[in-house]
């Protein structure tokens, strides 16, 4: 059914369709089972997605930061990749804004921290 369908479309689509029909019956007979599924395999495609986004961002890091990483890799310290401020999140902080860092650990991985400034 295609989105903003009028109540007049919806209503003809419902009259043409044959609910004596297998398919019909069979679609109502497993429709929770039908959903579940949907619903699963639209997670498994989000998380594919986010999955390969961060893989992206990494790789684009390591690109932008190459020292840092290699730094960080060396010394087993985590190093600073890019810092900035940001209105604060959290409205039970006196301050307006807070100060975001984002940094490198020794194995790759990417993490930002959040300080109220």
């Amino acid at each position: 059914m295609k989105r903003g369908a009028k109540t007049e479309e919806i209503i003809a689509i419902g009259e043409e369709i044959d609910h004596e029909s297998e398919d019909y019956k069979f679609m109502k007979a497993h429709k929770s089972e039908i959903l579940r599924t949907l619903k699963r395999r639209k997670a498994e495609e989000e998380e594919r997605k986010n999955k390969e986004y961060k893989e992206d961002f990494r790789k684009r890091m390591k690109g932008e930061y190459p020292d840092q990483f290699e730094k960080a890799k060396e010394t087993g310290i985590d190093q600073e990749i890019g810092s900035w401020t940001e209105p604060c999140r959290d409205r039970k902080e006196d301050a307006n804004i807070e100060l975001v860092v984002r940094y490198v650990r020794p194995d790759g991985t990417i993490y930002v921290k959040r300080q109220p400034c």
